[in-house]
């Protein structure tokens, strides 16, 4: 059995930030990274891609991975050195289904200790050094889940919905995975059984350098946005975007003559380019936009609508 063992906040200073960029899993049919640059996700053990409802986000009907019990997967950075330098933020949106004692999300050093990030009885943890006092997460319900650590400071930080609940100091290392790069999610070490619990995850997004509270915030409250991506467009209307990716001018191939409303999301769920596109007048000028992946929303005066990913080079 675990000793909780709290410790006093640290203050916090971020330093410089390297070149920033993301790694982004929709899990919404594949464990590929949704830029196409990013190594994919190896499933652990069991599990499957369902569709479920997200009711925070006005009942958001989208494609999850559901895990089974100290299952989950792995991210493995030894051909990428994504995170190498030890300043990253790692962002999760999922859901446990029970949350009694400790619960796994994050392992560092593939299984051999009893350290890393977990939830304890709906509070954030990270393992046996700090527990958060609020109790943010339930069981069977979505939440938010952040941690950013600043390898200049060492400091660690762990939110969830936005909040910041843990600040510790890590020297140790605990929280920069181990030589063989590898991350894995929800699946307990094997120090200390019965550590783990079956659930839902519908985002992951990996960054390579650490976030401020601000950022975390933002990126929390963009969470709508964010969780309406699909890799195709849904429903009665079936488009196609190309080229894809694109540099200059991204073109829309319509199922009809109608006009389109159109909005180009950003990976955060902002709004960067609107307007009205239809196949007599296709084309979208992208070249002036940051390279990255962004959301093409459409939708006619009728009411169908869909969505596209795409990656502008």
């Amino acid at each position: 059995m675990k000793k909780l063992l709290l410790t006093a906040s640290l203050f916090l200073s971020l330093g410089t930030l390297q070149a920033q960029n993301v790694y982004t899993y929709y899990f919404d049919g594949d464990f590929k990274e949704a830029g196409g640059v990013g190594p994919d996700l190896t499933p652990v053990c069991t599990g499957s891609f369902v569709g479920d409802t997200l009711v925070d986000y006005g009942n958001l009907n989208r494609q999850v991975y559901r895990f089974d019990q100290n299952c989950g997967f792995e991210y493995d950075d030894s051909m990428h050195n994504f995170i190498a330098t030890g300043s990253y933020t790692i962002e999760l949106y999922f859901k446990m289904d029970n949350l009694a004692s400790w619960k796994r999300v994050i392992d560092y050093k593939l299984r051999t200790t009893d350290r890393g990030c977990y939830v304890f009885n709906g509070q954030l943890n990270f393992y046996n050094i700090a527990s958060s006092a609020g109790a943010p997460f339930t069981a069977n319900e979505y939440s938010h889940y952040v941690i950013t650590r600043n390898d200049t400071t060492k400091d660690v930080l762990l939110y969830g919905d936005g909040n910041n609940y843990i600040q510790f100091n890590d020297a140790g290392g605990d929280a920069v995975y181990s030589a063989n790069k590898k991350l894995r999610f929800f699946q307990d070490d094997l120090v200390v059984a019965n550590e783990a619990s079956s659930g839902s995850i519908a985002i992951l997004r990996i960054y390579n350098y650490a976030m401020d509270s601000t950022m975390v915030s933002d990126v929390y409250d963009d969470l709508s946005g964010t969780l309406a991506v699909n890799n195709t467009v849904k429903g009665e209307l079936a488009a196609e975007a190309y080229p894809n990716p694109v540099s200059d001018v991204l073109r829309i191939a319509l199922p009809d003559n109608e006009a389109y409303q159109y909005s180009v999301l950003s990976f955060t769920g902002s709004v960067v380019k609107s307007g009205t596109i239809s196949n007599a007048s296709n084309g979208i000028d992208v070249q002036n936009m940051p390279a990255g992946m962004y959301v093409l929303k459409l939708a006619s005066k009728e009411g169908i609508s869909g969505n596209l990913k795409f990656v502008k080079q």
